[in-house]
């Protein structure tokens, strides 16, 4: 019952995790930025739509795997402030060491595609640069510290960006 309960406490807080960030960064700060042309256009083509929609749909399925092995595999969240306890390397992480970055440029991409912003565009270039300065500049070398060799080992072997399939 306790492991239960435990299991339960961490979906509630990457539940949270989720909403806070990933939800402001890929759903919140999207829609402001299109807010105003999204009144004066009215509805789009269904091209749009359809078109923007596959990578929304395949970003959220890769940051909802992310999250679920978080929780399952690294007994932790995703969250800063309460890491997992242990690497994890399995599902998505196996292919690439960062996919909830990657699942979060997917949704924003084709928000791009469906709102057909520029701004977006713009917002899609600005995120890239920052997720790549903070994987190098914190992430990296805080896993280092915290899972030394493991995480020696999956940097050797995974790539950060581009997928590798095994």
């Amino acid at each position: 019952m306790k492991l239960l309960n435990e299991k339960c406490y961490l979906i509630a807080k990457t539940t949270v995790f989720l909403v806070l960030v990933p939800g402001l960064v890929a759903v919140l700060i999207p829609y402001f930025l299109v807010e105003k042309s999204l009144q004066s256009t009215g509805a789009k083509f269904i091209f749009e739509l359809n078109m923007g929609l596959f990578p929304v749909l395949v970003g959220l399925f890769i940051c909802l795997w992310c999250f679920w092995d978080f929780i399952n595999k690294g007994k932790g969240t995703p969250s800063p402030f309460d890491p997992p306890k242990q690497l994890v390397t399995a599902g998505p992480y196996r292919y690439v060491r960062n996919p909830m970055y990657i699942g979060i440029i997917l949704v924003v991409f084709g928000e791009a595609i469906m709102y057909s912003s520029v701004l977006l565009i713009f917002y899609l270039i600005f995120l890239l640069v920052f997720f790549h300065i903070s994987v190098v500049y914190y992430e990296e070398p805080k896993l280092r510290s915290v899972f030394g060799e493991n995480y020696h080992n999956y940097l050797i072997s995974v790539p950060r960006w581009m997928a590798t399939w095994k």
